[in-house]
């Protein structure tokens, strides 16, 4: 996947996330701003 360049601003993206690891997150948060986003993300958490 190519890199964005510094140049180019972010693309915004707004994400509903249900995920119930902080590794899962972590690693969905990376893979999605090394594609160009900037990330507004809101986490449900729940304790079933």
């Amino acid at each position: 996947m190519p890199v964005p360049s510094k140049d180019i601003p972010l693309k915004p993206l707004k994400i509903f996330l249900i995920e119930d690891s902080d590794d899962d997150v972590y690693l969905l948060k990376r893979h999605i701003e090394k594609a160009g986003f900037e990330l507004t993300i809101v986490r449900i958490l729940d304790d079933y």
